[in-house]
């Protein structure tokens, strides 16, 4: 047992185990402890002071045939590129900047250094498994010639490793102009005139989430205004940071003040990327990125003839209940938020990193018309808030230890088609990991605390005042 490992993952490399590369004599496996890492806070000051995270797992080298081996090495590497398709100012010679972020090697073996044994942590064959012992009695090598080469024989050559990665290490990136990747490059330099090296690549994630300390995934958005004297709009999103391939729910309360009709509602996510290189001299902004998530549309009016052209189909209202009497009404969404859209755009989560920024901004819009002079005028209100984009594995499940009681009953969508209608974006199914009530659409089955229109209805948790309660009689009176 490998006790880089949690208990519950195998190190055994099974036949179904596909190797990163092979030849005919060796093949070469890495498994990582964690698919994917994890670093928390996206401001300085929620970082800085946070322990690393851990790179751990092991390179097995399975032996097929004998073999003379110089060198075996393993580098993780981290390197940041933005791209300038019109030439970095202001020579505009380069059109790429590359950084280097991390850089280090565990030089596992060397033939010069490792005369008797290969230098490997665990060695299998097909009987015997031991850890940190001279390969030459378990593996019949009795090479002693320091002129001589180790030869590797049949079995699994096993090399742990670890790594810290500081909370600050920028997390990976796959923008449009810019990337931050990682990976662990294997190398092995074999003896041999005919004997070609050995090199492949494993790529590492590592994913940038909330702060144990941020409550933004709990904190709502709350906008409560008037306009122009003609309607009252109380909006309250669930949360201030959303997981892409989730949903994120949205609850209305639209109050007429006058004779108005609100023809349609509307939901997007807009997506804001910058780039800097020649440390941050030189910057250029893409053209904001918006995409429509939601739209939600009045009913055509009740006694709209049968051949009415489509724009007086348009001329419906939400704020009635009959078409005809305008009344305040309510509206629940659940929005969902897609990481892919139009099968070929991508949103990208948040980032930390300096040179590569991306933020984004929700926004909700309400088509309106009222009557002025006997002709309808129409109005557009558009309200804005800054919202923060997760990775979708950002969700609790992995983020947060696991309750002591399940509330999730069975793991299925909830019916709640009736909000579900207007999304523009709807999931074929939902991973496992997002099986969450802060990932899924709230029910008051799931999570009912979570439910904005009760912050709509009860905006305030607040005790009342001490004037507000009625004291009880006296018993004189009873």
């Amino acid at each position: 047992m490998n006790n880089l490992f949690p208990v519950e993952k195998s190190l055994d490399i099974t036949p179904e185990t596909r190797p990163l590369t092979q030849t005919g004599s060796i093949q070469v496996y890495l498994q990582l402890a964690e698919p994917n890492l994890f670093v928390q806070g996206f401001e300085p000051h929620e970082y800085q002071e946070r322990p690393p995270t851990i790179l751990r797992g092991s390179l097995v080298l399975r032996v097929l045939k004998s073999s003379k081996i110089r060198n075996i090495t393993l580098t993780f590497k981290g390197i940041s590129k933005t791209e300038w398709p019109e030439g970095i100012p202001p020579k505009r010679q380069d059109y790429v900047e590359e950084n280097d972020l991390l850089n280090h090697t565990w030089p596992f073996y060397n033939h010069a250094n490792d005369h008797n044994q290969s230098g490997a942590d665990i060695v299998k064959n097909s009987t015997t498994a031991t850890n940190n012992s001279n390969d030459s009695n378990n593996i019949n090598n009795t090479t002693t010639d320091p002129s001589q080469h180790f030869v590797f024989h049949p079995g699994d050559y096993i090399y742990n490793f670890e790594h810290a990665i500081p909370a600050s290490t920028p997390e990976s990136i796959d923008a449009t102009f810019g990337s931050v990747s990682y990976s662990l490059n294997v190398m092995i330099e074999r003896i041999g005139a005919f004997k070609s090296n050995i090199a492949t690549t494993l790529p590492v994630r590592i994913i940038r989430a909330q702060s144990e300390e941020s409550v933004e995934d709990s904190e709502p958005i709350a906008i409560s205004r008037d306009w122009e004297d003609q309607l009252h709009y109380d909006i309250v999103i669930a949360t201030k940071a959303i997981i892409l391939n989730a949903y994120i729910p949205v609850a209305f309360k639209l109050v007429p003040l006058d004779k108005i009709k609100l023809h349609r509602i509307r939901i997007y996510l807009t997506e804001n990327l910058e780039y800097y290189c020649r440390n941050k001299k030189v910057h250029r902004m893409e053209p904001v990125k918006k995409y429509l998530l939601l739209e939600h549309k009045a009913p055509p009016p009740p006694d709209l003839p049968p051949d009415a052209d489509a724009k007086a189909k348009k001329m419906g209202n939400l704020l009635t209940s009959d078409g005809y009497d305008v009344t305040a009404k309510e509206f629940e969404f659940q929005v969902y938020v897609p990481q892919k859209l139009n099968n070929r755009q991508n949103l990208h989560p948040n980032t930390s990193y300096a040179n590569i920024k991306a933020h984004h901004w929700i926004k909700i819009c309400l088509r309106l018309s009222r009557l002025i002079d006997g002709k309808p005028k129409h109005y557009e209100i558009s309200i804005d808030s800054p919202i923060h984009v997760l990775h979708p594995l950002c969700s609790h499940a992995n983020t947060l230890l696991p309750a002591y009681a399940s509330t999730l009953g069975n793991r299925s969508l909830p019916n709640f088609e009736s909000t579900l209608s207007a999304n523009v974006y709807k999931p074929e199914n939902l991973d496992i990991e997002l099986t969450s009530p802060q990932a899924q659409p709230v029910s008051p089955s799931f999570s009912p605390s979570t439910r904005p229109i009760h912050l709509i209805r009860r905006p305030s948790f607040e005790p009342p005042p001490f004037d507000a309660d009625i004291s009880p009689p006296p018993m004189r009176d009873l």
